[in-house]
Formats: structure tokens, C-alpha cells, sequence
């Protein structure tokens, strides 16, 4: 962030420093003038420090970063700070998958009813945040189900294809309509993100279809365009493991165990973490063979 502002102001800087120094070439005394100008330097350094180490947006990734990795108690601790500077919404389910995680399912229920009827919530994305109860607990046909609804709700919102897609590879065996979901969703004008979220489901999909060569270079290319991006967003370093899990996957299948096991151990952290044991499963299968 430092740098951004900094790049942003650098013509400005530049000119102001420029005019600093012809002035003391002139007249070395310090005036208050050149006091103040000082201190205008060194504001987006303060600016840096108060946003990465005070701000309600670092107190917010610190919970998603407790959130992707599995640290249930960290979530429900971090929520109270947030009240009031962070939407209900987006709290409350958060706080609802780890109440579910820890046990607490019939009130994580009760939390998520609350937005069930909501005017102030789109129907879609109450459903998307239900299937992360529904996935939680382990219940991945009411996952699809509730991405199947969210679907019929929102047809032409790429975010809620892609994750359709996502849902049926992960629990389901409908590939063909996982296929014609992901081309939906390319039809669709999208973020860098999302793109590269399609190239890992897509990957997914070979691999599931024993296309093990193109499944490879779908997931090497995720991995290229998310690696530079996702240290700061603690929800794309989740995705950045699984598509490692995944390429692990897809390398065992090739052959290649060596490099396969390789990156396997970069993912398999956040894999027991979440206590994703159907890729885990799925490796140790195919690494047995």
C-alpha cells in the first residue's frame, strides 16, 4: 500500500522535492514551510501503517484468515470487534459456519434464518452462504441444492455459476452440466478473478473426465496468475492450496509421485485444517495405486 500511494503521488512528489532542493540550494535554512512539507511526505507512510495494522479492513482479513483456516474460536472472537463496521450479513454467516463447525448446528441455523426473508439481501447470496453451513456439516446434497436455487435466482451472475459448478464437481457427478455452466459463465463479463477461479473448476473437470494433461495445464495456469495476487486476500491462498491438492492430484495420476507429493505437502495444511477428506481421500487413493 505504501508503494501505491506513494507511485500514485509521484509526480507531485517529485515536484515538491524538486522545489525543496532548489530552495535549500538557494537558502539552507529550514523554514516551517519545509517543516510542513516534510510532514506531507511522510503522510501516506502513517496512512500504511494505520490501514495494515488498525483498520477495521485488517481486523476483517484477520477473521477471513482464521476463517480459511479452519480457526473456529479465532472467527467468534474476531465478530465482536467488527459489529457496526462490517455488514450483519456478512458476520453473522460467517459466525454461523463456526458455530456449525464447533458443534453448534441448530444455532447456526437459527442465526442464518434471520436473513431468510430478508428485503436487504439478495435470495441468492443467503443461499450461497447456506450451502457453507450445509458443506460445514458435511450435508453436500442440500450444497448443491441450495447453489441449484441460488442458480434459478441470479442465471446471468457469474459468481453464482461458477460456484454451481464448483458444487457439482466437488459432490456431484453432473459434468455435463457442470460443463455448461462454466461456458455460461465465460459468456459473462468477468473479473481477473473469477477467470482464474474458472480455470481451476475447469481443471477440476478434466481431472474428474481422466483428462489428466489438459486438467494440468488448467490448474498450472491458476496457479500462475493466483500466486502473485493472493497473498494479501487470505480467501484466494485458500483457493491457491486446493488447486495444489488438485494438480497433486492430477501429477499421481500422470505418474509423476515425486512432484506430486511435492506440492501436495504445500496444500495439505489447509487441507486437515478444514478437514477436507474427500481430496485427501482422493489422493491417498491414487497415490497408492
Amino acid at each position: 500500500m505504501l508503494r501505491k500511494t506513494y507511485w500514485q503521488l509521484r509526480w507531485v512528489l517529485l515536484i515538491i522535492v524538486s522545489m525543496l532542493v532548489f530552495r535549500w540550494m538557494r537558502t539552507p535554512e529550514i523554514s516551517d514551510i519545509d517543516y510542513l512539507i516534510l510532514v506531507f511526505l511522510g503522510i501516506p507512510i502513517v496512512i500504511s501503517f494505520w490501514v495494515a495494522y488498525f483498520s477495521p479492513r485488517q481486523k476483517y482479513d484477520k477473521m477471513l484468515h482464521a476463517f480459511s483456516w479452519g480457526r473456529w474460536q479465532e472467527v467468534l472472537d474476531q465478530v465482536p470487534k467488527l459489529r457496526g463496521k462490517v455488514p450483519d450479513f456478512e458476520l453473522t454467516t460467517r459466525e454461523a459456519v463456526a458455530e456449525a463447525a464447533l458443534g453448534n448446528v441448530d444455532q447456526a441455523y437459527e442465526m442464518m434464518e434471520h436473513f431468510a426473508d430478508s428485503s436487504e439481501v439478495p435470495r441468492w447470496m443467503y443461499l450461497g452462504r447456506l450451502s457453507e453451513l450445509y458443506e460445514i456439516v458435511k450435508d453436500y446434497d442440500q450444497a448443491i441444492e441450495c447453489w441449484r436455487q441460488a442458480y434459478e435466482e441470479a442465471p446471468k451472475n457469474p459468481t453464482v455459476i461458477i460456484d454451481y459448478a464448483y458444487a457439482l464437481l466437488k459432490y456431484g457427478n453432473d459434468y455435463s452440466l457442470a460443463n455448461q455452466l462454466l461456458e455460461e459463465a465465460e459468456q459473462q463479463h468477468m473479473g481477473e478473478m473469477i477467470e482464474l477461479l474458472i480455470l481451476c473448476f475447469k481443471g477440476i473437470l478434466e481431472l474428474n473426465l481422466k483428462n489428466f494433461r489438459v486438467a494440468e495445464s488448467l490448474f498450472l495456469k491458476c496457479q500462475s496468475g493466483l500466486l502473485p495476487i493472493a497473498p494479501t486476500q487470505p480467501l484466494l491462498q485458500l483457493f491457491v492450496d486446493f488447486n495444489r491438492a488438485y494438480l497433486a492430484i492430477t501429477l499421481a495420476e500422470l505418474g509423476d509421485s515425486e512432484n506430486a507429493q511435492k506440492i501436495y505437502e504445500l496444500a495439505l495444511p489447509r487441507l486437515q485444517a478444514l478437514g477436507s477428506e474427500q481430496v485427501m481421500d482422493r489422493y491417498a487413493e491414487v497415490i497408492a495405486r
